[in-house]
């Protein structure tokens, strides 16, 4: 830990009085004339601590307070890897952020948006079923953020999820019992339309490369036949014009 001299420290013979502390027990204390201490024993690796140091001189005390966690870090954002929904909930799975923090997740918090509510919610599972104004028919915005011990990270960035629409007791047309708990994400969606264009995309490239070749063939045999029935127009001409002359000497 460092800090800065006191202002009143004139002849550099200042004592300077520190204490680690965590949820209020004394740790660690002691004395220095330095303006930093090292403080290693008994130091654990994502645990909260609080350091005061306070000098005193002439009856004069001023006290510096610095709370911390040791090698902690933000947590980046959770992965949201599933959304459904019925026609008054959704429920979504996500998993744990992907980093290097030494510092295990505490809590979630869950953001769920739509244009008249937005849905708070705190929990230490991957999971969460939400009822609590959920309308049916309704576009909803979902982002997940994680804390450990150093606080909160950045957010997800926002996943769009819609829910049912109830038409004549039934949910989009089909049984609600049918349609219940079924409700595709647009996550679910994008993978399996990426998952189809790459197959059909391979399926394609094969035949489309022999259709290729084939046409090419195809216009090499025709311009083939093209100067093979010119020869023979030549031919035939010539042999027009030999008999000709023979049968007609005269007007030769």
């Amino acid at each position: 830990m460092k800090w800065k001299p006191a202002s009143c420290d004139s002849y550099g013979n200042l004592h300077y009085f520190y204490q680690l502390l965590q949820n209020g027990n004394v740790q660690q204390e002691g004395s220095t004339t330095a303006t930093h201490v090292i403080l290693n024993e008994g130091i654990k690796a994502c645990e909260s601590y609080t350091f005061l140091v306070w000098s005193s001189y002439l009856n004069s005390n001023g006290t510096v307070v610095l709370e911390d966690v040791v090698a902690a870090t933000y947590p980046n954002a959770p992965n949201i890897t599933s959304l459904s929904t019925t026609a008054s909930s959704i429920t979504i799975r996500w998993s744990p952020p992907v980093d290097g923090s030494l510092c295990d997740v505490i809590e979630y918090n869950v953001i769920i948006t739509s244009c008249l509510f937005t849905i708070n919610k705190l929990t230490t599972n991957k999971y969460l079923h939400v009822e609590e104004n959920i309308n049916t028919g309704t576009e909803y915005n979902v982002k997940i953020a994680a804390r450990n011990a150093k606080g909160y990270g950045e957010f997800s960035p926002n996943v769009m999820v819609a829910t049912d629409v109830i038409k004549d007791g039934q949910i989009n047309d089909l049984p609600a019992a049918a349609a219940a708990g079924n409700a595709e994400t647009n996550i679910q969606k994008d993978e399996e339309s990426n998952s189809n264009t790459s197959y059909i995309i391979a399926a394609i490239l094969p035949s489309l490369f022999l259709l290729i070749i084939i046409l090419l063939l195809l216009l090499v045999i025709r311009k083939l036949k093209k100067q093979n029935a010119s020869q023979e127009n030549s031919k035939h001409i010539n042999n027009y014009l030999r008999m000709d002359a023979v049968n007609n000497p005269e007007e030769a």
